[in-house]
């Protein structure tokens, strides 16, 4: 009995196994449209977040992508009552604080989120659970294990694709940009020292998480979009 060639061998093998390989790619494509792409935007207050989910969304949708925009705490009726008590003056424990944040976002996630990326949508979330991480996990003192277990439990496993970060060494740049819009929030208003203990919060993050992307927020707003726009290309 004449035994089988094995399936790479000849010039038909070769066509063949480069077919699948084609058919495996286009299959891996079509699942990211279908399940959609989460990137969420991180970094200290005043770093340029909302202008540069604007250009995305911008860019994006010129490539004929559904895009959706969303904020946290925020995002559905729950979570614009709860961002209000927790951007006020009135002073909060870091516990409920946390738990706050983690009821707007599991609100969020199931009512938002999850149905958006089902039907392919590209969301681009301003803050998640990495705020949680860096704010109330750092610097707020609640430690890195439970901040991880409450953002678990709000969003169900739910992960960011990617995650731009916007990092600025010039606390007063983002100081003068948050006065431009007025009256500031209770996290806007802290101290430079608040401010600096985030900063080194997320850029610990970044350290050992390689879905973060740090762009330097000095540059100028179109050069941090192109950066942005040029590493986001690679997902879709």
């Amino acid at each position: 009995m004449r035994s089988l060639a094995p399936l790479g061998s000849g010039t038909k093998g070769a066509r063949l196994l480069a077919q699948l390989r084609r058919a495996r790619i286009l299959s891996s494509e079509m699942r990211m449209r279908r399940r959609g792409l989460l990137i969420t935007f991180e970094g200290g207050d005043g770093t340029g977040k909302s202008t540069q989910i604007a250009l995305l969304a911008l860019a994006l949708r010129k490539k004929s992508r559904r895009v959706f925009i969303t904020r946290e705490p925020g995002g559905t009726a729950l979570g614009e009552q709860v961002r209000k008590i927790l951007l006020s003056g009135s002073a909060i424990h870091p516990r409920s604080e946390l738990l706050l944040f983690e009821a707007s976002r599991a609100e969020l996630v199931e009512s938002v989120l999850r149905p958006k990326l089902q039907k392919g949508n590209v969301v681009l979330c301003d803050r998640f659970e990495d705020s949680s991480l860096a704010y109330q996990g750092l610097v707020r003192g609640l430690g890195l294990a439970l901040a991880k277990s409450a953002n678990h439990l709000a969003t169900g496993g739910l992960k960011s694709d990617f995650i731009v970060l916007l990092d600025t060494q010039r606390s007063e740049t983002s100081r003068r940009r948050l006065k431009k819009r007025g009256k500031m929030d209770r996290f806007e208003s802290e101290r430079a020292s608040f401010h600096r203990r985030v900063r080194q919060a997320y850029l610990k993050l970044a350290k050992t998480d390689r879905r973060f992307h740090i762009y330097p927020a000095e540059l100028s707003k179109d050069e941090i979009h192109a950066r942005i726009w040029r590493d986001i290309q690679r997902l879709l």
